[in-house]
């Protein structure tokens, strides 16, 4: 349990006392403060409330979504892509919704994370800062464990005309945690795959990308179910947990991941 409650009005001052304390955390929604994978809980947190960091935004050539915008406030933006709209309203239910930032979630990064996938699908990228400056940060590189500094804004840029999305996940109720999360995009043109993105979260320490299945879809229409399926299942291993099986989980990915492909390239648009 926290014994010390800072709130920093500016971001030196936070990266500051972030550097000042051994054993402390960024605190945003506190949504997942007491079920944070720790060794032991952090004694001290770094409240990010009076930074300024909330707030969706247009871009010249995007959408800025604010690190401490809440995914409720995101469910509810008329700015930013269907998509994550759709990704947001699977994540849990309209209380949590209205506390969580999506800061924090991608602070945490869990495997089964909602928003992440199609984050990926869309190509966002971060903005972060550190004692040494602001910079962008590829997603990919932040949900491998770079993440050094204080997580300004996601950045989404406008996709592209011919670009095509489609969100699939499984969740045991309606307010339970994902078990599985996808999202895919791909241009279409002559009637073939061009740079799909396949995400999938919950089949590995974090969410993942399917690089041989995208490599092997890439460039060719799209695959009957069956050949789909197994690209999929050769690339993920999950493992058994309380949630499910390995196979089970392998299974629902290869299902899932072909749902989606399917949905997108038959034109049918997140909602």
């Amino acid at each position: 349990m926290a014994n010390q409650f800072h709130a920093p009005e500016s971001i030196e001052d936070a990266l500051r006392l972030r550097r000042q304390l051994a054993d402390a955390c960024f605190l945003a929604g506190g949504t997942e403060i007491n079920g944070e994978r720790r060794a032991k809980p952090a004694e001290q947190l770094i409240w990010l409330g009076r930074l300024g960091l909330g707030g969706i935004a247009r871009r010249e050539a995007g959408v800025s979504i604010g690190a401490m915008a809440t995914l409720q406030e995101i469910l509810e933006s008329g700015l930013v892509h269907p998509a994550i709209h759709q990704a947001a309203r699977h994540h849990a239910n309209r209380n949590i919704r209205n506390a969580a930032t999506i800061g924090g979630h991608l602070a945490l990064a869990r495997s089964c994370a909602d928003l992440i996938p199609v984050l990926l699908a869309l190509g966002a990228r971060l903005r972060i800062v550190t004692e040494a400056g602001e910079r962008e940060l590829d997603l990919e590189r932040w949900i491998a464990g770079e993440r050094d500094g204080l997580l300004l804004s996601v950045e989404v840029p406008d996709p592209p005309d011919d670009l095509r999305v489609a969100l699939e996940h499984h969740s045991r109720t309606a307010n339970d945690v994902s078990i599985l999360t996808v999202a895919v995009s791909f241009g279409c043109a002559d009637g073939h795959l061009r740079g799909p993105i396949l995400a999938v979260g919950g089949v590995a320490a974090s969410v993942i990308r399917l690089r041989a299945a995208e490599a092997a879809l890439d460039g060719k229409p799209l695959p009957d179910r069956e050949q789909v399926e197994a690209l999929v299942e050769a690339e993920v291993e999950p493992i058994d947990d309380i949630r499910g099986s390995a196979a089970f989980k392998q299974r629902l990915a290869a299902v899932l991941v072909e749902r989606a492909l399917r949905r997108a390239w038959n034109g049918e648009e997140c909602i």
